[in-house]
């Protein structure tokens, strides 16, 4: 019989960090999320009326929430949105280090491509973010937890 988790071990969010390429923590990002999409077609199989799936493309999406604290990423990001530059392509690093969970999980988040700038969003009495979706072209588990 298996025995209940220790609650110590749960991950809390407080311990996640995100760093850049140049592997500088973006300390005031709050929020991050990333997945893996992937597009399956039905196959149909002699001898059976059990349908086969067959994976066809994968897709990587996420999001990015951060305390507005500068503009520096937004300058950086909007660079994709002049005529004469180039796309900003990123790579984003995340670990999650909780000291009391069982190690610490890190993630490479390769050909980051942002989809949208927040340029401004306020409300008066309110601590301001700024909320960036983006696509990715891969991602390695560089560290897992055991």
């Amino acid at each position: 019989m298996a025995l209940p988790i220790d609650p110590t071990r749960v991950i809390s969010g407080n311990y996640g960090y995100v760093y850049d390429e140049n592997g500088t923590w973006l300390a005031n990002v709050t929020a991050f999320s990333a997945e893996l999409n992937i597009t399956v077609e039905d196959v149909q199989r002699a001898g059976t009326r059990r349908v086969g799936k067959k994976t066809m493309s994968t897709d990587g999406t996420g999001s990015m929430t951060a305390n507005k604290v500068s503009s520096y990423f937004i300058q950086r990001v909007m660079a994709a949105a002049q005529d004469n530059s180039p796309a900003f392509i990123t790579e984003l690093n995340v670990k999650i280090d909780d000291p009391e969970s069982n190690g610490t999980e890190r993630w490479r988040v390769k050909g980051v491509q942002f989809e949208t700038v927040p340029m401004i969003d306020f409300e008066v009495g309110s601590i301001m973010t700024e909320e960036y979706t983006f696509s990715f072209e891969s991602a390695e588990l560089v560290q897992a937890i055991n």
